[in-house]
């Protein structure tokens, strides 16, 4: 939906001054539904109960064979930068 409001919560900063945290929209987290739909991966350089729950959600979809998933060898987004 084009022109939703968004709320940002801060939970970290990232190497390069970047903020990491938890984006709501439509009063869902938008991070878990990418990744619980199959349409991002979930970034591990960070720890904590947030992020073991966006792993979860990672598995849940890697299992189902959503979005992403659907690739028998997807390449995470990091790996294929560094090409």
């Amino acid at each position: 939906q084009l022109n939703a409001r968004a709320r940002l919560q801060p939970l970290d900063s990232d190497a390069y001054g970047r903020t990491v945290g938890q984006i709501e929209c439509r009063g869902e987290d938008a991070g878990e539904h990418q990744i619980r739909t199959g349409l991002a991966w979930a970034y591990t350089r960070h720890a904590g109960p947030y992020f073991d729950h966006l792993l979860a959600l990672q598995q849940q979809a890697r299992l189902a064979r959503r979005g992403l998933w659907v690739d028998p060898e997807p390449m995470a987004p990091w790996l294929w930068r560094r090409r």
